[in-house]
């Protein structure tokens, strides 16, 4: 009985060993006869790469600006009270200085001769354009502490306007902070910028107080 158990035991495993071995057979000749995939091949043409003198307008070495030269640029040269004023940018732009530097600049803590010229009080009689009443109003509001933490003391929305009377914003005092002089220069890219002013007078005049909260409220 052991004897013809191991025989079938031997004889199963032949069939099945024939029945695999075909099997691997068939696949190895599938694969042998089966057509190669086509590998597309994509030629690349050599990179132009940019020099980084021919960036911009400047051509310069970008990693070295030990060779450029700032060009010299001619100011107005007219004195203050002979030039005429500059149509504004665009509405409430702080406007250009049109007359020359020489003299203004530097300004300094306790020494700023445009002051001399602007304040209102001797504006009209030197026909100079007198400083906004924006210049004499205080836009910031005050900090306060709240349990430990410090907030502004204005609601979202509000513009806190302070009138400091004849007292001019210290905030306001460096003007060259936001009025450059006029200069004579070659530009490379021409200005295409049209301003429309709502009003004819401010392309010259100010109404900066009286709409300091559009866009806020």
């Amino acid at each position: 009985m052991k004897t013809k158990i191991i025989i079938l035991t031997i004889l199963m495993g032949t069939f099945l060993w024939s029945c695999s071995s075909k099997k691997a057979t068939v696949e190895t000749e599938a694969a042998v006869e089966a057509p190669k995939a086509e590998v597309a091949v994509v030629k690349v043409e050599a990179a132009e790469y940019i020099n980084d003198e021919e960036l911009g307008y400047g051509h310069t070495d970008l990693f070295d600006e030990s060779t450029v030269e700032i060009p010299k640029f001619d100011y107005t040269a007219g004195a203050a009270g002979t030039v005429g004023n500059w149509e504004r940018s665009f509405e409430n732009a702080p406007p250009m200085v049109p007359h020359t530097m020489e003299g203004f600049v530097p300004i300094k803590a306790g020494v700023n001769a445009c002051l001399a010229c602007h304040l209102p009080a001797v504006a009209t009689a030197l026909k100079a354009t007198a400083m906004p009443k924006s210049h004499f109003t205080d836009y910031r509001p005050a900090v306060v502490e709240e349990g430990g933490l410090y907030k502004v003391d204005a609601k979202e929305g509000q513009v806190v306007s302070k009138d400091l009377g004849a007292n001019y914003n210290l905030a306001r005092y460096n003007c060259t902070q936001c009025h450059a002089a006029q200069a004579k220069a070659t530009v490379l890219i021409d200005n295409q910028f049209n301003p429309i002013f709502r009003a004819e007078e401010d392309a010259k005049k100010t109404n900066l107080s009286e709409n300091i909260g559009e866009g806020v409220k």
